[in-house]
């Protein structure tokens, strides 16, 4: 009876541990989560904001220093090749009565050494003229000249009024074309190494009510400027971005604040990983933890570029296989489960 009653008692202990050493694997097992590998495009990006402005802008100059008499246009204005912009003199046809006015606005446009300058010029050619005619100057009857547009578009902007002054150095009208638009960037030094004239852009705002945009890099200067922003300076690149011509374009207005998007590098049907997905071993070796059939298994991979999204994998996996995420505190081969059936990301 007794010896029944030890083996009994054993019998018991051994159960116990049994269900006690099985909840305890069953509890040690780890839960992970997994993507299903599939190809994608994936792309590296730079994003910087700017201000849209017309494109293909033309600058229209005076020949010499001279007198706004009128000004026929104003700003959006559409004109045609031809079509007169402005009214202008020559130094030497000014009335006498309007120096006074005239000689406030020209320190404004070419400097204060040169005003006074310009401003006994007006006097003493006024002056001579009027002796020799024995007549006051009148500029009705003086030599006008009119200033012409050689290009058709829209005046996008004035720099000259009437009875002010205007030289050679600076633009008295521009025209542009009206749906040509371009942004103006300023990008940082240390980004302007990855951008490229030709690279896809995407443009939004908003501002831009019909939607996103596409474009293009037109241009990169070749001069670095400094800039003064809130927290300091910084070197800046001017880069400019075509918009491609769409018939939505209508929402576009000179001056909005635009967003950028330039693709730096893209690259279709690939396998992509995540960064947090990939570990290296001591001697520098890349892997990942594949799922199958209730166990971590360690797989070796070749990576290629990096991109936003993750690391390109070129050797070591395929397609459909389920890569652990966070295979933190994982080993080769031990039992884990799955969060869920699915694949979390794609749902495949």
């Amino acid at each position: 009876m007794k010896k029944y009653g030890i083996l009994f008692f054993i019998t018991v202990i051994t159960v116990v541990s049994i269900i006690l050493t099985g909840n305890y694997k069953k509890s040690s097992i780890k839960t992970v989560e997994t993507i299903c590998l599939k190809p994608t495009k994936a792309e590296n990006f730079i994003t910087c904001s700017g201000k849209i402005e017309y494109s293909d802008a033309h600058n229209i100059f005076v020949q010499q220093t001279s007198i706004v008499q009128d000004v026929c246009v104003n700003v959006g204005d559409k004109i045609k090749k031809g079509d007169t912009l402005a009214y202008i003199s020559g130094t030497q046809n000014i009335e006498p009565d309007k120096l006074e006015s005239i000689k406030g606005n020209i320190p404004n446009l070419i400097g204060e050494n040169a005003a006074e300058d310009v401003y006994n010029n007006f006097i003493n050619n006024s002056t001579n003229k009027a002796i020799k005619n024995n007549s006051t100057v009148n500029s009705k009857n003086s030599a006008v000249s009119t200033l012409k547009s050689p290009f058709t578009g829209w005046v996008s902007s004035i720099n000259i009024k009437k009875n002010s002054v205007t030289d050679t150095s600076t633009p008295a009208l521009t025209i542009s074309e009206k749906d040509a638009f371009q942004v103006k960037l300023c990008v940082n030094e240390s980004r302007i190494s990855d951008i490229n004239v030709g690279q896809k852009v995407i443009i939004s705002g908003v501002g831009l009510k019909n939607g996103e945009k596409s474009g293009y890099v037109k241009s990169i200067s070749n001069e670095a400027k400094q800039v003064i922003n809130p927290t300091g300076s910084e070197t800046v690149i001017e880069v400019i971005v075509g918009i491609n011509s769409q018939k939505d374009n209508n929402d576009i207005k000179p001056g909005f604040t635009a967003k950028c998007k330039i693709i730096t590098d893209e690259k279709s049907d690939m396998l992509i990983v995540p960064y947090e997905s990939v570990k290296a071993d001591e001697n520098g070796q890349e892997y990942v933890y594949k799922y199958e059939k209730g166990k971590a298994i360690k797989n070796y991979i070749t990576t290629g570029k990096e991109f936003e999204s993750g690391l390109e994998v070129l050797s070591g996996i395929e397609n459909t296989d389920k890569i652990i995420t966070l295979p933190d505190s994982i080993k080769d081969k031990s039992f884990v489960k799955l969060l869920r059936e699915e694949c979390n990301n794609n749902g495949n």
